[in-house]
């Protein structure tokens, strides 16, 4: 099993919390079957590696999960302290689950959201009845008002190399993963002054464990992650390689559920992210305070493209940057 960390946002004149809480259902695979061996002989081909790579913890951890199986319709709950939550809807044919939950504000910590800061409780995850616990997690309790950076992960904060085939699948699953030097250090000055972070990418959700365990090792500030869904078929590579984003309804959903914070937007010129932010700060003018692009030497981001982006929020920031340095400064106005 695994759970994303959850969003506690304060109702408004209530004693509760409205978390939104998701994840997915899954056991571990067991034996391969011909086809799942395919599929990672195919991958090894592309990669254009020998077959004793395939052989180390990294990679046999990496893949367990795109060979895991999902577990479809299956009743869960949410249980904090003792209390159990039921999640309303059985879990998806893809093992994917996803409610929001309405939590007593007692049940959970609020003195620093009070003040400004944001707090974070524990969950676990559990059968309806509570007998079996599947995953353990965490609740980021935010502040009504404030600033939440909505960041990109691939080649905005971890080096991926999206723009190279071999490169973004060897680094996938071969490698440690990488962190752009230092953005991890940013991220955690700006979190010291009262930022929230939100890591939205078009990795795949299998990514998840080894995306939290590259977060923490790295020093990232905690925050909610939103990766995409992917059901492991026929064309692994055809769709890992193509990397169909999700991120406009991720975004969207973060800004609905957090109505009153206002957002930064970080990402990179590699795929899609200037087309999804403007279309982002056109459907919710005024909510988009800035938007950063880091300029990837294969893909850059030209003059003009900037012109456009920096329309669609007239009264923020618009700007491009090569490294963590240059995006520090361009976003000093932000943190005065």
């Amino acid at each position: 099993m695994s759970v994303y960390p959850a969003i506690g946002y304060p109702v408004a004149n209530g004693g509760s919390w409205r978390v939104t809480v998701s994840g997915f259902a899954w056991h571990p695979p067991g034996e391969l079957n011909r086809r799942q061996r395919m599929m990672i002989g195919m991958l090894r081909n592309v990669m254009g590696v020998p077959p004793e790579q395939l052989q180390t913890p990294t990679f046999e951890s990496r893949i367990n999960q795109f060979m895991a199986t999902a577990c479809p319709k299956l009743a869960l709950a949410i249980k904090i302290d003792d209390q159990l939550f039921p999640i309303r809807k059985r879990t998806r044919r893809n093992g994917s689950f996803s409610d929001v939950i309405s939590i007593p504000r007692d049940l959970l910590p609020s003195q620093g959201v009070e003040q400004g800061k944001i707090d974070v409780a524990d969950l676990s995850l559990v059968s309806e009845t509570g007998d079996l616990t599947y995953a353990t997690g965490k609740i980021l309790l935010y502040p009504r008002r404030g600033l939440s950076i909505i960041s990109d992960i691939d080649d905005t904060i971890k080096d991926s190399q999206v723009g190279d085939r071999k490169e973004l699948l060897a680094n996938t699953f071969l490698r440690k993963f990488r962190a752009i030097e230092g953005m991890a250090d940013l991220y955690r000055d700006w979190a010291g002054q009262g930022a929230a972070f939100h890591y939205v990418s078009s990795s795949p959700w299998q990514l998840l464990e080894a995306l939290k365990t590259f977060s923490d090792e790295d020093g990232f500030p905690n925050g909610s992650m939103h990766l995409r869904n992917f059901r492991l078929r026929d064309q692994l590579l055809r769709k890992l390689i193509l990397r169909r984003t999700g991120k406009v309804v991720a975004i969207r959903n973060l800004l609905q559920a957090l109505p009153e914070r206002e957002f930064v937007l970080i990402g990179d010129s590699g795929e899609k992210d200037p087309k999804i932010y403007r279309k982002i700060c056109k459907q919710y003018p005024g909510r988009v305070k800035a938007v950063f692009i880091r300029n990837l030497d294969h893909r850059r981001f030209e003059a003009e493209n900037l012109a456009k982006l920096a329309r669609s929020i007239p009264s923020g920031i618009c700007s491009s940057y090569q490294d963590s340095s240059g995006l520090r400064e361009s976003a000093a106005p932000l943190f005065r």
